[in-house]
């Protein structure tokens, strides 16, 4: 994890998610306006994606990121040993390639593009949440985030989620200087206004 991370600026972002309500952006390509950041799955089926992010190095987001889109920037956030002889897995064999690595931590949102938040201790880590630290190093204003449902019916990448029942106190906890907005109807995530999909499309333009 280099001192020397540079990150392009980055008004107006879209957070998506893998939860059903996110189906609809299957089949719409959002503005170029719109920084868009997949998380974990989210970023292959995505017709138009900037940006990938991961909180939760396994073997199946390791594959991800070893078969890279074309014109997708990569990023995650691991622990110091990610990647090293002394890590447990999934993390002993090498760092992918072409991949923005930083050092991951629980708390509170952080301004140092080293480092990423994931999570609030005593909480599982989300790579939503570390998406919004994502944003906050871009220095976006406004961010929309799609498909966090906290939902039992399937994601859009197929499979049923685990239990997110924690997903609305620990969102609560974001203390970010970007203005966000939940475009999943029926989350309940309430930390912040919810509102539809094409509502937060046109929010972010």
């Amino acid at each position: 994890m280099s001192s020397a991370i540079k990150l392009p600026r980055r008004r107006s972002i879209a957070i998506v998610a893998d939860g059903p309500s996110a189906a609809m952006l299957r089949t719409i390509t959002l503005p170029q306006e719109i920084y868009c950041i997949g998380i974990n799955h989210a970023s292959i089926w995505l017709p138009r994606c900037d940006a990938y992010m991961t909180a939760c190095a396994d073997h199946r987001q390791r594959w991800v990121m070893n078969n890279q889109r074309q014109g997708v920037r990569y990023f995650a956030a691991v622990s110091m040993e990610y990647g090293s002889r002394i890590a447990k897995e999934p993390g002993k064999s090498p760092r992918e390639k072409n991949v923005t690595f930083f050092r991951e931590f629980s708390g509170s949102m952080s301004d140092d593009p080293r480092y990423c938040s994931v999570g609030i201790e005593g909480y599982p880590r989300n790579s939503v949440y570390a998406g919004l630290n994502l944003a906050l190093h871009l220095k976006a204003e406004r961010v929309a985030i799609f498909g966090l449902d906290c939902s039992a019916r399937p994601r859009v990448s197929g499979g049923i989620a685990g239990d997110m029942k924690h997903l609305p106190a620990l969102f609560e906890r974001y203390d970010g200087s970007a203005k966000v907005i939940n475009a999943s109807p029926g989350s309940p995530v309430s930390a912040f206004p919810i509102c539809s999909p094409s509502e937060a499309i046109a929010w972010l333009l």
